[in-house]
């Protein structure tokens, strides 16, 4: 009977562990390895929407998806699972909720593309992309609102590279959502790209402004046509030495420490000179 207990013990606990891990798995996001970057490469640069239908209103060209509002216009072409729908109304009609679209388009005016995908909808498994602005933010629950998507980003917090989430801002968000027309639990949130603005041309540098001629604190090398000062190299007359001849002076009046050698020629020389 104890050996019989034991063996009952074992598989007791190997099927809890067995349950334990699958509950675990059920639970750990389907899309965690799933980037902003991979969907847009996967379904054009421009991609607005990733995600379920939830509502079609015909009459006013509206579509709802992710809890997103998407407006069409006649210039939105369709397509199903890449194979392009020309009939615009019978693309609308074979539109039904709860089917995966891909919605691409700028985010102030009508949606460019829609491509209802071949794949199933899946709440809690389906990757769903949203691009979005954000409406109101509730930092003490971290949950903001994108049009009627509420969006859980406690679990993108974790990311190192994880950046605040104001209202007014717009945000690329990445996750699962749990229960059909749930939260979003976002595991990658990041503010989104803003294209062309990443450079401005023609400000890297200022032409003519990496030196200031003229006020150098390196004296230059030559300044032209001042590196002498014609007539100013001697001053004549204020030499402490004697002359070795006076020429042209007949007489010199004055006194002199020191006779020149020879006086040739001229009437008088008047100074005074100390040598």
């Amino acid at each position: 009977m104890e050996m019989k207990y034991r063996k009952l013990g074992v598989t007791s606990a190997l099927v809890t562990g067995a349950i334990t891990i699958f509950c675990c798995a059920a639970v750990a996001p389907a899309s965690a390895e799933v980037t902003a970057a991979q969907l847009k490469n996967a379904y054009g640069s421009e991609l607005q929407v990733l995600g379920d239908v939830e509502g079609i209103d015909l009459a006013r060209g509206v579509l709802v998806v992710a809890g997103q509002h998407l407006l069409i216009a006649k210039e939105t072409t369709f397509s199903y699972d890449g194979i392009p729908v020309e009939d615009q109304v019978r693309a609308l009609r074979m539109i039904q909720p709860g089917d995966l679209l891909a919605v691409s388009g700028p985010l102030d005016g009508p949606v460019r593309s829609v491509s209802r995908l071949k794949d199933a909808y899946i709440a809690g498994a389906t990757t769903v992309y949203v691009k979005a602005k954000v409406l109101s933010v509730q930092e003490s629950l971290g949950r903001a609102k994108v049009d009627q998507l509420g969006i859980d980003f406690t679990p993108a917090m974790a990311d190192a590279q994880f950046v605040k989430v104001e209202p007014g801002q717009v945000i690329e968000a990445v996750g699962i959502r749990p229960t059909a027309g749930g939260l979003l639990l976002a595991n990658s949130v990041s503010p989104s790209s803003i294209v062309a603005t990443s450079s401005i041309v023609g400000t890297s540098s200022i032409v003519g402004t990496s030196s200031i001629v003229g006020t150098s604190k390196v004296a230059p090398k030559s300044i032209v046509g001042t590196s002498s000062i014609v007539g100013t190299s001697s001053i004549v007359g204020t030499s402490k030495v004697a002359p070795q001849s006076i020429v042209g002076t007949s007489s010199i009046v004055g006194t002199s420490g020191v006779a020149p050698k020879s006086i040739v020629g001229t009437s008088s020389i008047v100074g005074t000179s100390r040598t």
